[in-house]
C-alpha cells in the first residue's frame, strides 16, 4: 500500500541548531582543561618525564583562565577558585621550574666550556637535585592534600550538573567582545611599554639581573598580562577564523621574550646560592648569559616599538569588536545550551561518575627522556 508524503508545516519542520551561548562555550573549556590536566597526575606522581608535570600545571593554568575569563557566565564553587587553583599551580610551577633550569645547565654544560667550568656547574647540578627532591615533595604533599581532593571534587560536580549567572545565555558572539577587549586593553596600555629603551648590561649591578627592581618587576607583571590574553585568545578560538592569528603570535614573543630575560636573571641568582660567584667562577658562561640577554633584549626592543604604534593597537581593538563570527554550533545541546534557552538552572540525571574527555584514571606508558 502507497503511503502519502506528509504535508510539511511549520510545526514538522526541523528545528534549528541550539544557539551557542557563553554558558555552552564556557562548559566547553573548563572540561577541557579540567580533563587534560587530571590526566597527567598519575605521571607526575611518577615523576620518570618532567613533561607530565608540564602539562598538569598548562591545563591548571588553562583552566583558571577559563574560569577567570567567563567568570561573569558561571555559578562557580568557592572550592575551585580561581585563587586556589593558582596557589596550587605555583606549587607545581615551582617544580617545573627547577626542571626548566636544570635542562638549561645541562646544556651548557654539553657547551665547549672549559674543564673547570663543567666541574663548578656539577656542583650547581647538585645544588639543584637538592631543591629539587624538596619541591617534589611538596608537589606530592599538594596532590594529596584534603583541598586539592575538594577541589577536583567539586569540578566534576560542577561538570555533572553546571550551574551559570544569567550572562550565560547570552548569544557567544554578542558576548565574545566585551570580555576579550578590557583583558585587550591591559596588555596595550601596561606601563612596561613606557620603559625607555636601556642596555641592561649598563644599569646597576646590585639590580635583578642588570635592570632595577621596579623594572624588572614591571617587565615581569607584562609577561604576566601577556599570558592571560594570549589563554584568553585560545578560549575564544573559533569565534574569529584565523583573523587572530597575526596577532596572537607577536603577544606569544612578548611572553618568551620577557621569560627568557627573567630566566636569566633567575639563574644567576640560583648559580650564586650554589656559592659560585659570577664572572670569577664561571667567565664562560657569564659571557654566554650575557649574550643571550642581549639578544633577548634586542627582540624586546623590536616588540616594544610595535606596540608602539597606534595603527597596531587600534587595528587588535577593531578585529576584537567588529569581525567576530559564531562558529558552527555542535549538533548536541549542551547542558548549558538548555539552561541558557529556559532561564533556570536544570538538574540534568547523574552519573555514577564524569565522563571525561581523557580517563583521569588512566596511567598511560611514561617514556623516559
Amino acid at each position: 500500500m502507497a503511503h502519502t508524503a506528509p504535508e510539511i508545516s511549520p510545526e514538522t519542520t526541523p528545528a534549528p541548531a541550539p544557539l551557542l551561548t557563553l554558558g555552552d562555550w564556557a562548559y566547553r573549556a573548563i572540561a577541557s582543561h579540567y580533563h587534560s590536566a587530571i590526566a597527567h597526575e598519575a605521571g607526575t606522581i611518577a615523576d620518570h618525564d618532567p613533561e607530565e608535570l608540564h602539562q598538569l600545571r598548562v591545563g591548571l593554568r588553562r583552566l583558571r583562565s577559563a574560569v577567570t575569563g567567563f567568570a561573569i557566565a558561571l555559578d562557580w564553587p568557592d572550592d575551585a577558585s580561581e585563587r586556589l587553583i593558582g596557589r596550587f599551580g605555583r606549587t607545581f610551577g615551582g617544580l617545573r621550574d627547577l626542571d626548566v633550569m636544570g635542562e638549561t645547565l645541562k646544556g651548557y654544560r654539553k657547551g665547549d666550556l672549559p674543564k673547570g667550568e663543567r666541574q663548578r656547574l656539577d656542583q650547581a647540578l647538585k645544588h639543584l637535585r637538592d631543591r629539587r627532591r624538596l619541591a617534589y615533595r611538596r608537589t606530592l604533599k599538594t596532590l594529596g592534600s584534603k583541598p586539592y581532593h575538594r577541589f577536583k571534587v567539586a569540578v566534576q560536580t560542577w561538570l555533572e550538573t553546571p550551574q551559570y549567572a544569567p550572562s550565560a545565555r547570552y548569544a557567544a558572539d554578542r558576548a565574545i567582545p566585551d570580555l576579550l577587549l578590557p583583558e585587550t586593553a591591559r596588555f596595550l596600555i601596561h606601563p612596561a611599554w613606557t620603559i625607555a629603551p636601556a642596555d641592561p648590561a649598563q644599569a646597576n649591578r646590585d639590580s635583578f639581573g642588570g635592570l632595577a627592581l621596579d623594572t624588572w618587576n614591571c617587565l615581569h607583571d607584562l609577561r604576566k598580562q601577556a599570558k592571560r590574553l594570549r589563554y584568553q585568545m585560545a578560549l575564544i578560538d573559533g569565534f574569529y577564523g584565523q583573523a587572530l592569528a597575526p596577532h596572537v603570535k607577536p603577544i606569544a614573543e612578548v611572553q618568551e621574550v620577557l621569560g627568557n630575560l627573567q630566566d636569566s636573571a633567575v639563574l644567576e641568582d640560583f648559580l650564586k646560592a650554589a656559592d659560585l660567584k659570577l664572572p670569577k667562577d664561571l667567565p664562560t658562561l657569564h659571557q654566554w648569559l650575557q649574550g643571550d640577554r642581549a639578544d633577548n633584549w634586542t627582540r624586546w626592543q623590536t616588540l616594544r616599538d610595535r606596540y608602539a604604534d597606534a595603527t597596531t593597537c587600534q587595528t587588535l581593538r577593531q578585529l576584537i569588536a567588529t569581525s567576530v563570527t559564531p562558529p558552527a554550533p555542535a549538533a548536541k545541546a549542551t547542558q548549558a545550551a538548555k539552561t541558557a534557552a529556559t532561564g533556570r538552572k536544570t538538574t540534568p540525571r547523574r552519573r555514577t561518575k564524569p565522563a571525561p574527555a581523557v580517563d583521569p584514571d588512566s596511567n598511560p606508558p611514561i617514556e623516559t627522556p
